[in-house]
């Protein structure tokens, strides 16, 4: 079936849609090839009815077998880079919203699933984002999550030693548990796995 391959393609990348959580199945790139293939087959057979002597002999009043056949070709040329262009589409809003949630560095189990234009876009996009932040003296991920409290009880998962942040240094060790002041620096530990946030729980 036309188009069956870019179909499936969507479907995929729908079927992990999500808008809490962001998930990253492994880029398809095989299947992008063969959607790329099936496009150019599509080209060529439609020029091949547009330049055939059958054609040219009538023109200007072509038989309508002759026509849907063309038309079928273009028709499909047309859905096949809409499916991919969704699909690529999809891919680079979750990218976006990475950066914005985990900052420049990716968690691996992520990288690892990207293709390589992905990457190139997620660093481009990571040095436009850098530079406007700078220009205009504001993290713009910081704070994504607005605290409940000033203070916030963390457990550093790293070794991470004596670290700067806003409201002065403070020394953190691994798996011991700390209540410490808010701020952007911790909030871009916690995006990195750095540090994870403990919750208390009411009995």
């Amino acid at each position: 079936m036309y188009a069956k391959t870019a179909v499936e393609l969507v479907r995929h990348i729908n079927q992990t849609r999500d808008e809490v959580e962001l998930i990253f199945p492994p880029y398809e790139g095989d299947m992008i090839r063969r959607v790329v293939t099936e496009i150019e087959a599509h080209f060529k057979e439609r020029q091949r009815l547009l330049e055939s002597d059958e054609f040219q002999a009538n023109i200007q009043n072509p038989p309508p077998e002759f026509m849907c056949a063309v038309r079928t070709h273009h028709v499909c040329m047309m859905r096949n880079r809409r499916c991919v262009i969704a699909y690529q589409l999809e891919r680079l809003k979750r990218l976006r919203r990475a950066r914005y949630r985990f900052g420049s560095v990716l968690p691996n189990d992520i990288r690892n699933n990207l293709g390589a234009p992905e990457r190139d876009f997620f660093l481009a996009y990571d040095e436009i984002l850098n530079d406007y932040s700078t220009d205009v003296n504001l993290d713009l991920a910081a704070n994504q999550t607005p605290p409940g409290s000033l203070f916030i009880d963390v457990r550093p998962l790293k070794n991470v030693g004596t670290i700067m942040t806003e409201n002065g240094p403070l020394r953190l060790t691994m798996n011991k548990q700390e209540n410490v002041r808010w701020s952007t620096e911790i909030e871009d530990f916690i995006r990195q796995g750095i540090l994870e946030r403990v919750h208390s729980t009411s009995g």
